[in-house]
């Protein structure tokens, strides 16, 4: 708290000598008091919430014709404003120390979107239906119908993952150590139903390829960019792990 704030004690001191009512300044004052210097955002809320008790008693005509209460109203108002903006600075300040802290995740969110970008296009086409339609056939005889309803699911599963692992990489909560073992944690479960979803565009490019479906190069394009991400993916969670 700033040297030169309005204490609790002061204003309690103010209020007995002339007997005034308190409209919870005081509390108000008692908990901004309380706070730990790191504690920016509560410590501008609490600011926030004694500058206006003190507006609102000021306004009062009890303490309007009390030139010492008067006079305190005044200078907490002030301090309050001028305390803002040095825990204002001092929460950006350490916002920029905490940054500074933080791993470079880049590289896994660039893959995580790649994986995704991927699976965005497998739920858009239905997991390859319409390919599947494309190659003959009608109804239950549609060749690799099924193989395609396998992907979409994969697929759906992979897009959940890789906002998680987006969330853990942005997360601004964390730094150092514990930033990254969150992050590796997404990781982990994104590598894991990658396999699953490559298993199921194997499935469906073999399908594919079986029945000479044109779409087999597209989807067999794909199966390898899915293979690939997710090596690589694989190598960054191993790099950040050690």
């Amino acid at each position: 708290m700033a040297a030169n704030f309005p204490s609790e004690s002061a204003w309690k001191a103010v209020v007995q000598k002339h007997r005034l009512k308190d409209n919870g300044l005081q509390k108000a004052l008692a908990i901004y008091e309380k706070l730990d210097e790191e504690k920016h955002d509560e410590r501008l809320k609490a600011l926030d919430a004694a500058r206006k008790l003190a507006g609102n008693l000021g306004k009062g005509k009890e303490v309007a014709a009390n030139a010492e209460a008067s006079k305190f109203l005044d200078q907490l108002a002030s301090a309050a404003e001028s305390t803002k903006k040095l825990v204002a600075g001092s929460a950006a300040k350490a916002e920029e120390q905490s940054a500074s802290k933080r791993p470079d995740f880049s590289k896994v969110k660039a893959l995580s979107g790649g994986i995704r970008k991927l699976a965005d296009l497998s739920k858009a086409d239905k997991g390859g239906a319409e390919a599947a339609k494309s190659g003959g056939g009608t109804g239950d005889a549609i060749p690799c119908l099924d193989e395609a309803g396998e992907v979409a699911v994969a697929a759906a599963k992979v897009i959940a993952a890789t906002a998680a692992v987006d969330a853990a990489a942005g997360a601004t909560g964390l730094t150092g150590g514990a930033a990254t073992v969150a992050l590796v944690a997404s990781v982990v479960i994104l590598a894991r139903l990658s396999v699953d979803y490559i298993e199921s565009l194997k499935r469906f490019f073999i399908c594919l390829k079986r029945h000479d479906n044109p779409a087999q190069r597209l989807y067999g394009a794909r199966l390898q960019q899915a293979i690939d991400l997710r090596a690589q993916l694989v190598r960054e969670k191993e790099r950040l792990s050690k």
